[in-house]
């Protein structure tokens, strides 16, 4: 297994950091215009996360030790049967309430302070290019918040995202609409029960994402009602590996 990061390791800040801090506590955590915000992340959160994730899949290496030409031998390093639900690729509650004061300091670096950890939700994806169910579709988060218990907000909440990748050779996955976060003549989501859940389809195109670089170390930060989702095969690496946490801003 990988073993925990250090506490002196997590602990410390450079002055370089903290100069960061005091530059986006008053800025939004996102372009309010556009919808969405690339931001540099300490290394130390992305070292934290990696080492997390990796332990979290079984790993004996830590996801970001492996370059781009060994894609597939962290394939065949990951058991795909166990970690195929979203409850399974979310870390553990003990491990997510341990660090989550601790990644919302850092995260007070890139965006003003945030809240809390929305249930303190930290979980990772794993998409392969050749298994569609992989492959998220168009989206708005909200979505998910309608049909899924303890996702309601108060009015004068802000729930967003941060994805992070982990592995990403092409620093290319993900797509958004700009500015759909304030436009719904894209439409939205219809919403069916199917016995006892509810479901929703989305009327979401991947031809309207424009696509995103986030390279190494860095964050796609959006709101929940910004459309996003995977690009096409054709545009996907054939593995990638990001985690994902929910934060809330006051507005």
């Amino acid at each position: 297994m990988v073993p925990c990061i250090s506490k002196s390791l997590m602990g410390h800040l450079t002055n370089q950091s903290n100069r960061t801090m005091q530059a986006h506590s008053s800025q939004s955590a996102y372009d309010h215009s556009t919808g969405f915000a690339v931001r540099k992340i300490p290394s130390v959160m992305f070292r934290l996360l990696d080492n997390l994730v990796s332990s979290h899949l079984q790993l004996t290496r830590t996801i970001g030790e492996y370059s781009p030409e060994e894609k597939q031998d962290l394939l065949d390093a990951l058991n795909l049967s166990i970690f195929n639900r979203r409850e399974t690729r979310t870390l553990p509650e003990d491990v997510r309430r341990s660090v989550s004061i601790e990644i919302i300091e850092y995260l007070s670096l890139i965006m003003p302070m945030p809240k809390r950890l929305h249930n303190n939700d930290i979980y990772c994806r794993i998409v392969i290019s050749q298994e569609e169910q992989t492959i998220s579709v168009p989206h708005r988060d909200e979505y998910f918040h309608r049909i899924t218990p303890g996702w309601k907000f108060a009015d004068d909440e802000e729930s967003i995202k941060v994805w992070i990748p982990l592995f990403c050779p092409s620093e290319i996955a993900l797509g958004v609409v700009p500015c759909s976060h304030l436009d719904y003549s894209h439409g939205n989501a219809t919403y069916q029960s199917d016995d006892d859940n509810l479901l929703f389809q989305t009327p979401h195109k991947r031809s309207d994402l424009i696509p995103i670089k986030v390279s190494r170390n860095h964050c796609l930060i959006f709101p929940s009602t910004l459309i996003h989702g995977s690009l096409g095969i054709p545009a996907l690496d054939p593995l990638r590996i990001s985690v994902e946490i929910s934060p809330v801003l006051s507005k």
